[in-house]
């Protein structure tokens, strides 16, 4: 029996692989578990022993439908801030391309579910495995978007645009530190020659979004090496589609900081972990964590002082959704003021603005023209389309698809460069147009910008022809320029 009762106390004692709590409140840790040799071996997934996955995307309140994978377990690396290699003995297995595809096709047929998470932190490490995976997802058609994590070092152009084609439309990226030395004190393995921004420009080439996952306040990092990470995220920010995401670290046991640092790390209060937002906030939470530190480590922080602390955990909630929102507009003020994305980011800070208010302040006119360029592009990211009916006039006939802006220097530089050595001061008017690939800005002339301010639908497409006779073919060249929707 995997369970032995003994006076009325239950025992673990022969099933490997459990670490378990005695009745007196000691720790008992059984031998190892040798792991699956070979993970093809194992069932297909019993979704439909589950409720459906809909029910799951209520509670949490999730639309995404992002159906997690396990494509692979272990990691060979031994990061100091990570128990995933310690745990797997330093080895990674990966499921065979051929079953991972039948994984993620199954996905087709569940209903809610519009991706798939691959679960395994090193996609590209097995590089014949990750190509094998995306020649057979191209081969059978499978049309199921995925994301995965990856290591920097792992990533090439090639690799990269093998995985767009085949349906990669995210990957995370550990990058930890732009600091060589500090990724070196903390065992990270990653070679420093490996060019960030150009994994940034590859992943954008070939139709995927990086997410840059940075961890703030790693042993050996002072300022200078603060200073450089964040510069590196406000460079990334400016190329195509990048995500910033920024965490400070919890040395849980099983992992080199956790050994190191452990013992002396502690919660604070306000600071909560990544992996547990929203949680732990109450007073009876708060006692719960408190009086049982060995198994909320998550909470815990490395012993370091308070108010850094506390700023890294400002810089890390409020510095990516800025730079994400508005990576031009930070990038001209930090120009205009001369410094580094740190001292910017101080600087606003103590004004105790808003960072809009901020940049108006500055009273820069390219600064506010590139402002206003980048809160439409936000606008178009999280606008639905019009409803061709409702409360509202019915929609009758063409209408423009976006936002028409009109500006006194050329920013479709912006939009073509990642950041121009100089602004053209010439009037110009661009299109901010929702698409299938995210938000384009698109140069358009006078005349077109007028016809598409003109364009709200209401006006039906004989009343325009009939107004502007011959209209109708520079309405159907802007339709395939996706400027404009001719349906009614």
């Amino acid at each position: 029996s995997a369970n032995e009762f003994s006076g009325g106390a239950c025992e673990f004692s022969r099933i490997a692989g459990v670490t378990w709590r005695r009745a007196d409140g000691t720790v008992a840790r059984e031998g190892d578990r040798a792991p699956i040799a070979d993970l093809a071996t194992l069932p297909p997934y019993a979704f439909e022993l589950l409720p459906p996955l809909s029910d799951y995307k209520k509670i949490t309140g999730a639309e995404d439908g992002l159906v997690p994978i396990d494509s692979g377990r272990g990691c060979v690396f031994d990061c100091s801030f990570c128990t995933i290699g310690r745990f797997w003995n330093r080895r990674s297995r990966t499921l065979p391309a051929a079953r991972l595809v039948d994984e993620v096709a199954s996905l087709a047929a569940m209903p809610s579910a519009r991706s798939a998470y691959l679960c395994h932190d090193l996609f590209g490490a097995n590089r014949g495995q990750a190509i094998a995976f995306c020649d057979e997802m191209l081969r059978r058609g499978v049309r199921v978007p995925w994301e995965v994590r990856a290591r920097a070092d792992h990533l090439d152009r090639e690799l990269l645009e093998r995985m767009g084609r085949a349906g990669c439309y995210r990957v995370l990226i550990g990058v930890e530190s732009a600091d060589p030395e500090v990724r070196e004190r903390n065992q990270k393995g990653m070679r420093d020659d490996v060019d960030m921004l150009a994994v940034v420009s590859d992943c954008a080439a070939a139709g995927i979004v990086p997410i840059l996952s940075l961890i703030l306040g790693l042993p050996g990092e002072e300022e200078p090496a603060l200073r450089k990470s964040l510069d590196l995220c406000a460079a990334a920010s400016l190329r195509a589609g990048v995500q910033i995401s920024l965490h400070l670290v919890n040395p849980q046991p099983g992992c080199g900081l956790g050994d190191e640092f452990g013992a002396r790390s502690r919660p604070i209060e306000g600071i909560p972990p990544d992996m547990a937002l929203g949680a732990g906030e109450t007073a009876s939470e708060r006692e719960l964590i408190a009086a049982h530190p060995d198994l909320f480590t998550t909470w815990s922080l490395l012993p370091d002082d308070e108010a850094h602390l506390r700023d890294l955990a400002a810089i890390a909630q409020t510095l990516p959704d800025v730079l994400m929102r508005y990576p031009r507009t930070f990038a001209l003020l930090r120009d205009a003021r001369g410094v580094d994305a740190l001292d910017l980011y101080r600087a606003w800070k103590a004004t105790g603005k808003s960072f809009e208010s901020f940049a108006i302040a500055a009273r820069v006119p390219v600064i506010d023209e590139t402002l206003r360029w980048e809160q439409a592009i936000v606008r178009a990211s999280t606008r639905r389309e019009p409803s061709m009916s409702g409360t509202g006039p019915r929609a009758r006939g063409p209408r423009a698809c976006g936002e028409v802006l009109e500006f006194e220097h050329d920013l479709s530089a912006l939009a073509r460069d990642p950041w121009p050595k100089s602004l053209t001061r010439s009037p110009t008017w661009l299109a901010i147009v929702p698409s299938s690939r995210g938000v384009q800005t698109v140069h358009v002339s006078r005349d077109v910008a007028n016809l598409m301010r003109s364009l709200d639908g209401t006006t039906s497409r004989a009343s325009l022809e009939e107004r502007w006779p011959g209209i109708g073919s520079s309405l159907e060249t802007l339709a395939r320029a996706g400027l404009v929707s001719l349906e009614s």
